[in-house]
């Protein structure tokens, strides 16, 4: 499942992803963090790639078949988090010459705050996959 995600993640980046869209997270001391969306998308795909090969060659030390699928809902709910982050923010931009510079500010920041809580709250299931090795590999050593 991660081979195939990590192909149409590498897809998705270099045939339908802008070079000039950019990911831009606002942090809580007045620093921001800008990304550019296509390679945030091709260090998805490598991460997405890593997790394949993870689990191709660690499947029978793995503790119970729910938690990796888990982890996989989890990893594709990240990519809809970026992407849908990139598009809302494009769209605020353009609609920013149009309204109250103010009032359209004060969204932008509701909803970057909504989208990197829930980004770096999904990052933190990404550690669900090292959860699942380790407790096969206790479980199955302690049968032994």
């Amino acid at each position: 499942m991660f081979f195939l995600c990590s192909l149409l993640i590498l897809s998705f980046a270099l045939f339908v992803m802008s070079s000039t869209s950019q990911l831009v997270i606002q942090h809580f001391f007045d620093t921001y963090f800008v990304i550019q969306l296509r390679q945030m998308f091709l260090i998805l795909a490598g991460i997405s790639l890593v997790f394949s090969f993870l689990y191709y060659f660690t499947s029978t030390f793995l503790f119970s078949i729910q938690w990796s699928i888990m982890h996989f809902i989890c990893f594709c709910c990240l990519l809809l988090n970026v992407w849908a982050y990139g598009f809302i923010e494009r769209y605020y931009h353009v609609q920013a010459d149009q309204i109250n510079q103010v009032m359209q500010m004060e969204r932008i920041q509701k909803i970057q705050q909504f989208f990197a809580g829930s980004f770096f709250i999904l990052i933190f299931m990404q550690f669900s996959y090292l959860a699942n090795l380790f407790a096969g590999l206790f479980y199955k050593r302690k049968r032994i």
